[in-house]
């Protein structure tokens, strides 16, 4: 379900699924960023995370952000390594 308009350059793609007591997070996460104002050209989706619909809400965008929940340790986040070469 697209929950805003436009040709999307920015994809933010929130990945839940009610059947699979999933925690929502995806889905709240694109809820909130559809209260504030965003960049021009970004488009929020919902989606259950089948891989056909993931694909269709990310095509055309230039940068694409999934968000979705993972059940692992807590971690503490780490720069990126800095690319070879």
């Amino acid at each position: 379900m697209d929950v805003s308009p436009a040709t999307p350059r920015i994809a933010v793609i929130g990945v839940g699924n009610d059947y699979r007591r999933d925690d929502g997070v995806g889905w709240a996460v694109v809820a909130g960023l559809a209260q504030r104002p965003l960049p021009h050209g970004t488009r929020l989706t919902i989606t259950d995370g089948e891989p056909t619909r993931l694909i269709n809400a990310w095509d055309g965008a230039d940068l694409a952000i999934l968000v979705d929940a993972a059940r692992v340790p807590p971690a503490r986040p780490h720069p990126p390594a800095p690319a070879p070469g």
